[in-house]
């Protein structure tokens, strides 16, 4: 039986992140994963969800993710 390497062993580099509107990082805590699930509530609160908004999360994203390395 042939052997499969991993990513790292063929010198591919894999960083996994979860993204701010899913799963067990729910902004809403709905913990659907579902992009229109968890954004409704926060256009029902008047919250603009645009490319601003977007960059402000993954930007703090980053820095969660800077801190932890």
């Amino acid at each position: 039986m042939k052997k499969v390497p991993t990513l790292t062993q063929m010198g591919i580099a894999v960083a996994l992140f979860d993204t701010p509107l899913a799963g067990e990082r729910s902004f809403t805590r709905t913990f659907s994963g579902v992009a229109h699930v968890e954004i409704k509530p926060l256009l029902d609160r008047g919250i603009s969800f645009d490319t601003q908004l977007m960059l402000r999360m993954f930007s703090v994203k980053t820095l969660i993710v800077g801190f932890a390395f």
